[in-house]
């Protein structure tokens, strides 16, 4: 199967997306597998979406940001580099 070529401006929000899915994670004091059991995912299923190589539903993103006590928008919206407390 051939894997979609996003356009430049599709990879940055992903890009941003990923980011935000991490920090956010970690901020919730969560690691990728207990995020990814929350959904009834797979832990490698949910990395690919952090990892920004998967595209997501706006239903699922909704879910995602729930389970980290987070809003969909601040998942998409560029944000400061600063890092967590861990």
């Amino acid at each position: 199967m051939a894997q979609h070529k996003y356009t430049e401006k599709e990879n940055e929000e992903l890009k941003i997306l990923s980011e935000n899915l991490v920090y956010y994670r970690i901020k919730s004091k969560q690691t990728q597998k207990q995020v990814a059991e929350a959904l009834g995912n797979e832990k490698e299923n949910y990395g690919t979406i952090e990892r920004g190589q998967k595209n997501v539903s706006y239903l699922l993103l909704s879910k995602i940001a729930n389970v980290i006590n987070t809003t969909p928008d601040k998942l998409i919206k560029p944000r400061k580099k600063k890092q967590p407390k861990s």
